[in-house]
């Protein structure tokens, strides 16, 4: 009967101050949160996005090089000193703009990584806010009819039983009373602790606060693959473990042992005067006096070098077929076919 009685007086009494002060003092701290989110992660995003247009205008800085350096060497394509200057230049402006190029890249993939956190960031907070007004919600709720009705008829029913009782019936009676008393209390309890349309809004958004973190998770997760830009094989690895990139050096370096390249380097100017794209060629390995392999020019290098002031240039053959004996970096002869 007493727990009837003080369950009865709880519904009545409604909403809990204490409960109800926490529950708010947490909407408050989850409404700070999301303000500190926003700007943090937006300020990460605007930095991200000033360092990307400012490699964007070196490399146009660059490209801009690149074309004054091409023109020169057009207007100096000849084999003295100036036009040998002018091919340094040109290759170090090619250099220069495709380091640009990778830089520009690399900003590019920061600014859309620092976009996601962004957006799973904000996402977060808003779903931990969105709980805590749903927890808010449920506990200025209150009491509903059904729980007042059904707390008063479990009040009235344990009276009636205790009144019954006490007129001389035996003790195990009115412990059994007591028993039936004790039931419906947890009944009532059950009920209450049922789903209800704050609990459900309070489940909801846990739901979601868990999805916003599994997409952080899959986003660290893409951030922290290395994707080939290629399919092919690991040939070095330029990097130890527990070494710090400098994000100028290549880490590794790949392969692709499908389709091989022969560079023909030191030709010299008669060379070039003999040489065509589409010429049939002979390949053969001085470590493999017994192979001899067909192929033809792919293409010719424009710009040349300077090699203790003698040009030298550089002839890409393409190889009909290939032998597995031959390695990477091994050292083949290649003869024109008359």
């Amino acid at each position: 009967l007493e727990q009837a009685r003080v369950r009865l007086r709880e519904v009545q009494n409604g909403p809990i101050p204490a409960a109800v002060d926490r529950a708010q003092a947490d909407v408050d701290q989850a409404q700070a949160l999301l303000e500190q989110r926003r700007a943090e992660l937006s300020a990460a995003k605007e930095e991200a996005r000033r360092l990307m247009e400012e490699r964007a205008n070196d490399l146009r800085a660059a490209q801009a090089t690149y074309a004054w350096a091409s023109e020169e060497r057009r207007r100096n394509d000849g084999d003295d000193a100036q036009g040998r200057a002018a091919a340094e230049a040109l290759a170090r402006a090619e250099l220069a703009m495709s380091s640009a190029e990778s830089v520009l890249e690399r900003a590019k993939v920061e600014y859309e990584a620092r976009r996601q956190d962004e957006i799973a960031g904000l996402a977060s907070a808003e779903a931990q806010l969105a709980a805590a007004q749903a927890n808010l919600n449920l506990q200025l709720q209150g009491a509903r009819p059904d729980e007042l009705a059904s707390a008063r008829a479990a009040v009235a029913a344990a009276e009636a039983d205790l009144a019954r009782l006490s007129s001389g019936e035996r003790a195990g009676e009115l412990e059994a009373a007591n028993a039936v008393v004790a039931q419906v209390q947890a009944e009532l309890e059950g009920l209450v602790a049922g789903p209800d349309a704050a609990a459900l809004a309070l489940a909801l958004a846990t739901v979601e606060e868990s999805k916003v973190r599994l997409q952080q998770a899959e986003l660290r997760l893409a951030q922290a693959t290395l994707t080939a830009p290629l399919a092919g094989t690991v040939a070095m690895v330029e990097i130890k473990p527990g070494e710090t990139p400098n994000g100028r050096n290549a880490l590794l370096v790949l392969a692709d042992t499908t389709a091989w390249r022969i560079e023909a380097q030191k030709l010299t100017d008669f060379d070039m005067v003999r040489i065509h794209e589409g010429d049939a060629v002979t390949i053969s390995a001085y470590a493999i006096p017994e192979l001899q392999l067909s192929g033809r020019v792919e293409r010719i290098q424009p710009p040349g070098r300077n090699e203790q002031g003698q040009a030298r240039y550089t002839a890409v053959i393409v190889p009909d077929e290939w032998d597995e004996r031959l390695r990477w970096g091994m050292s083949v002869q290649v003869t024109l076919v008359p």
